[in-house]
């Protein structure tokens, strides 16, 4: 009776002991695919977050640059145009002053010429 009762104990104990080690096996797996699951979809979505960041934040540096690229050629143009116009009209003035001072020049000489020569050939003729 002894020797069954020591078998016995050990079946107890073994069975037992097999079904705290399943037991614990399912639990620890279960928290190791739940724990698994959560930092999988933690990861998805920063991933999708950032990602989702990254692009609109490109979308607007892009949309400023851009933007501030046709603000500078406008004001590049404008600026050309602006100072191609106050030389071609410089140009004309200096050129129209010059050719009355020119004309002036010649009319002063004309009149020297015949206030100076004429009554000069006349009193010698």
């Amino acid at each position: 009776r002894s020797e069954s009762s020591i078998i016995s104990v050990h079946v107890v104990l073994s069975l037992v002991l097999y079904t705290v080690h399943v037991v614990l096996s399912l639990v620890l797996y279960t928290v190791h695919v739940v724990l698994s699951l959560v930092l999988y979809t933690v990861h998805v979505v920063l991933s999708l977050v950032l990602y989702t960041v990254h692009v609109v934040l490109s979308l607007v540096l892009y949309t400023v640059h851009v933007v501030l690229s046709l603000v500078l050629y406008t004001v590049h143009v404008v600026l050309s145009l602006v100072l191609y116009t106050v030389h071609v009209v410089l140009s004309l003035v200096l050129y129209t002053v010059l050719r009355v001072l020119y004309n002036v020049y010649v009319v002063y000489h004309y009149i020297l010429f015949i206030y100076t020569y004429i009554p000069l050939y006349i009193y010698i003729v």
